[in-house]
């Protein structure tokens, strides 16, 4: 299912996003929006250390961003279910795996508490990517350090 919606990110500016999730699955007491993956991923990747840029910025997590950006789009869209929403990845690489996003060590959702604070972080995001004194940064695997 295509989702979409607006992330501002001035006061007078949104930001349209968009992404293609693999599976969309209700429960009593979620949604979950399921992204497939058959390249290497990590449970490392999705644990961040809170909801602020610098957790993002750490080496490895920006896979988590999607997750946001998902659940984000998912929890806004009026089609879907009105219920707290989890992203998950689920890996066909190995055994399989599901893996979730967890801030803080914890299992997180999107809901009317937290929904506020993606969307405020996610604007951070795209301000600082469309700041032209900004640069852009690419992050480099440790490999590509070495």
């Amino acid at each position: 299912k295509e989702i979409t919606g607006p992330v501002d990110w001035q006061a007078d500016r949104a930001a349209r996003l968009i992404g293609t999730a693999d599976r969309i699955q209700a429960t009593e007491e979620a949604l979950y929006v399921i992204d497939y993956k058959t390249g290497q991923a990590e449970a490392t990747n999705y644990e961040i250390s809170g909801l602020n840029l610098e957790a993002l910025r750490q080496n490895g997590k920006a896979p988590a961003i999607q997750l946001l950006v998902y659940g984000l789009l998912a929890w806004q869209d009026e089609s879907l279910p009105a219920l707290p929403v989890r992203s998950q990845i689920y890996t066909f690489r190995g055994k399989g795996a599901v893996l979730e996003l967890k801030v803080d060590k914890a299992v997180f959702e999107i809901n009317g508490e937290t929904a506020p604070a993606v969307e405020k972080l996610l604007g951070d995001l795209i301000r600082e990517m469309m700041d032209p004194k900004q640069a852009l940064v690419l992050e480099t695997s440790p490999e590509e350090d070495e």
